[in-house]
Formats: C-alpha cells, structure tokens, sequence
C-alpha cells in the first residue's frame, strides 16, 4: 500500500499526467500491480533443488515454543490483580509514561511505579532472561 501512495504522489507531482476520476480503483491496481511484480521478482530467486535451498526462518519446532511461550506469558498476565495488569498494560504495551498512566489510573505516579514492580516480580521469568540468580 505504501508503494501505491508514493505512486500516487508522483503522479500528482507531474501536471502533464491525465486527472484520475477513481483513486481508489488506481491505488488498488497500482498495490496489486506492485504486488504481483515482486511475486515474480522472488519466484525467479527460488532454488530449483531441494537440496540448494537454506533455511532462513525459523524452524517450525521454534515457532511453536516461542507460541506456547506467549500464550504462558498471557496467562500469567491475566491472572494478575486488575491494578496490576492495567498499569502494566498502558507502560509496557500502550506505551504510556508512568506519569500518564498515573492520571488514567488516578493514582499518585509512585503507585504506578509500584504496580509495574508487583506485577513483574508475579510474572514467570522469560527464557534466555537473566533473573538476577545466576553467579
């Protein structure tokens, strides 16, 4: 879509061009033109054997533990106290500062600051994360 914006743009930036009368028929076409240009762009990179082809993503067995990590990690998020979980939420996911959360919560900032504590030392470590235990 980004692609059929600066398409757009370009065109408007040259008056010699026709007006278009449906924009959102040419935006359309011009993403699904861009679209189909880069699928055969890749389908001329692939290898042709098996055998030559690299394994850049992922291994299946990695996005499943990764998977089970997340839904573990919601879980535990749900099972927090309410106050926990929101002042939580709006620092680490909305990306509220304290003082922010703080005024949508109605509560002093060191509260928040507080809550965020509790409900990290709740919450399992992740994997691969130093807990503070190792020497």
């Amino acid at each position: 879509m980004q692609h059929a914006f600066s398409q757009a743009w370009l065109y408007l930036t040259q008056p010699s061009r026709p007006p278009v009368h449906n924009w959102v028929g040419w935006l359309r076409k011009s993403a699904v033109r861009h679209v189909v240009q880069a699928a055969k762009s890749e389908a001329r990179a692939l290898p042709l054997l098996d055998r030559d082809q690299q394994q850049d993503g992922p291994l299946l067995e990695n996005w499943v533990a990764v998977k089970e990590e997340y839904q573990g990690v919601l879980k535990a998020v749900a099972a927090l106290p309410t106050r926990q979980r929101q002042a939580l939420a709006l620092c680490c996911i909305a990306g509220c500062s304290v003082n922010e959360a703080a005024l949508i919560m109605d509560v002093e900032d060191g509260t928040v600051r507080s809550l965020i504590s509790q409900a990290r030392q709740a919450l399992p470590p992740r994997c691969g994360e130093e807990t503070g235990d190792e020497q």
